[in-house]
């Protein structure tokens, strides 16, 4: 479970949430993929499922109310696949 702060956000791994493609020949590691396609994310008395392509839509309601961290990051320049990594910048931003 990662934990957004302040203001009580949460992201929660959604257990039954499928993984991108993976290809792996020969007993050698796999290339790609891996990636949770979907959480649960609770901000405030919200609840809402939020799935990878569904992002970019959702992001401002994530990350907003922090307008450093909105200059440091913006929705045009970060991916699905570094969610818990801006979770934790936005965390420490907050928390300055």
């Amino acid at each position: 479970m990662l934990f957004l702060k302040p203001k009580l956000k949460t992201i929660i791994n959604n257990l039954r949430a499928k993984e991108t493609g993976v290809i792996s020949m020969m007993g050698y590691p796999q290339l790609g993929g891996g990636v949770i396609k979907s959480y649960y994310v609770k901000k405030g008395d919200k609840v809402m499922w939020l799935h990878k392509d569904d992002f970019d839509d959702h992001y401002d309601f994530l990350f907003v109310d922090n307008a450093e961290f909105m200059k440091k990051y913006p929705k045009n320049a970060v991916e699905w696949d570094y969610l818990s990594f801006l979770i934790n910048e936005y965390t420490a931003m907050s928390n300055g």
